[in-house]
């Protein structure tokens, strides 16, 4: 069953640059300005800038090519780009699995 607090996935349907501008505005409501914790601690990502756009963005809504040796836009994964900042809210819930590394 879904939790509650997952939201919904986001539209990446039609041009890339519209989505990637969706997608943004989402990466800074919850990371940039939400700013979630992690057992209290703040989660830091790579700030480092890349094509006008973070690291740890790009990471987010892409995946990486074998064969380019690159990332290319991942459109499944970048759907679920809202989910990320509420799973490391909520990574407390049963619903969510987690691991520590150690």
């Amino acid at each position: 069953m879904t939790p509650a607090w997952l939201p919904d996935p986001i539209y990446t349907d039609g041009a890339w640059d519209d989505v990637v501008s969706r997608l943004y505005a989402v990466f800074c409501n919850y990371f940039k300005k939400g700013r979630p914790r992690l057992d209290g601690l703040l989660v830091n990502w790579d700030t480092a800038i890349s094509d006008g756009y973070e690291e740890a963005f790009w990471h987010l809504i892409t995946g990486f090519d074998r064969q380019l040796g690159d990332r290319i836009p991942d459109y499944e994964r970048a759907k679920l780009l809202p989910c990320c900042a509420a799973v490391i809210r909520n990574c407390g819930d049963p619903a969510t699995v987690r691991w520590v590394s150690r």
